[in-house]
């Protein structure tokens, strides 16, 4: 795991005025990630390759604080660019799934990524704006570009959404500089942009007191996260009991939508809706409760990327919801082509036995009232009485 601060209070506290958000960085880790983007750049003689990796941290309501970092894995198959793979994309999801049982990472929530930008400049591409979306959805998650230049200062910036959702892509917010004096930086950009760090005093005696405070501090720190790792496992709350456990799982290239048939919200459910978006959003599956009960779905995927939401109805309380994501190697044409054909047929027929279904019940209330006047017109007329 990257990142990792021995030195208490050496941050950077990254606002503008046009957002609520407020972004604090160790800048332990900002030196890390910096080697790497410029390990990156020195791969190439020109420009370098670029890189990218997940930010790890804590998140309040208008501030989150990033701790640590992880690299992402790209193969470069696109060129030097930082371009995922689908190779590269399912070892993305891996790296985040593996993250919430690494000990080190288990406690910390991935706040966002950074990726290196050696000819876009500072901005973000729309492969940043897809990935971003993809795999860092939340509203509090955020993006850090950073702009190395060879015999100049390497600019970083963060881009973070809007209330609507909106990114701005074409510059960031507000700029800082990640080499070079830290304790003053200057936005060229509207609003302010505040960059601090603690710096130590002149003075013999004032360098020694803040030399044995920052041990302690690290003494302190070291003795909390040891506590937190021993402590927090034995503590740690069990899943919600009406958590569904959505998953899906490649099976000899059909994928398997599984889901926990013991959870009291399944036991409990009359029916349920599955929403699958595979290359754009198919009709939706209904279940009824012997089906929901089963526990699983088979279904045959159209495309590499494939976005499955299970929605469990619950009497007296909102739908319970779950949603699980599938990121594979693509079709082969021709297959891909023979189950859309036939995807469609099966519409298709499905289309023509709700006909069919439509018309007999149409014959079978014919039928009735056929019946009900046979009977009336069997009856001996009623003699008046005398």
């Amino acid at each position: 795991m990257q990142g990792s601060d021995d030195r208490a209070g050496d941050v950077l506290l990254w606002s503008v005025a046009e957002h609520p958000l407020e972004i604090e960085c160790q800048w332990a880790v900002l030196d890390e990630i910096q080697e790497t983007v410029q390990e990156g750049l020195r791969r190439l003689s020109r420009g370098g390759v670029e890189v990218g990796g997940v930010l790890f941290g804590r998140r309040g309501q208008d501030r989150i604080r990033v701790l640590a970092w992880k690299p992402i894995t790209c193969d470069h198959a696109r060129g030097p660019a930082f371009v995922l793979s689908n190779d590269d994309q399912q070892g993305l999801m891996q790296l985040l799934e593996e993250a919430q049982s690494d000990p080190r990472l288990q406690v910390l929530d991935p706040v966002g990524w950074f990726v290196s930008h050696t000819r876009p400049g500072l901005r973000m591409t729309a492969e940043d704006v897809d990935l971003f979306n993809r795999f860092f959805p939340e509203p509090w998650q955020v993006t850090l570009v950073i702009h190395p230049r060879r015999g100049k200062d390497t600019r970083g910036g963060f881009f973070v959404r809007e209330k609507d959702g909106r990114i701005q892509t074409a510059e960031p917010h507000g700029e800082f500089p990640l080499n070079g004096a830290r304790s003053l930086a200057v936005s060229p950009r509207p609003g302010p942009l505040a960059l601090h760090r603690e710096e130590s005093s002149g003075g013999g005696g004032a360098q020694e007191g803040n030399r044995l405070s920052r041990l302690a501090w690290v003494a302190v720190a070291l003795f909390v996260c040891a506590l937190a790792l021993y402590a927090i496992p034995k503590f740690r709350h069990p899943p919600a009991p009406d958590a569904l456990q959505l998953r899906i799982v490649d099976v000899n290239g059909q994928l398997r939508v599984e889901w926990d048939r013991a959870s009291p919200a399944v036991l409990r459910a009359g029916s349920a809706t599955l929403f699958i978006d595979d290359g754009g959003m198919l009709p939706p599956i209904h279940l009824d409760g012997d089906a929901i009960r089963r526990g699983s779905v088979t279904y045959a995927r159209l495309s590499e990327d494939v976005i499955v939401r299970l929605e469990v109805s619950r009497e007296d309380l909102p739908p319970l919801r779950e949603q699980a994501r599938y990121v594979g190697p693509p079709l082969a044409r021709h297959e891909s082509r023979e189950l859309r054909e036939t995807r469609e047929q099966a519409r298709q027929l499905d289309a023509q036995a709700g006909e069919i279904r439509k018309e007999i019940a149409a014959e079978d209330a014919r039928a009735g009232d056929l019946k009900k006047e046979i009977r009336k017109a069997g009856r001996p007329p009623v003699q008046p009485r005398k």
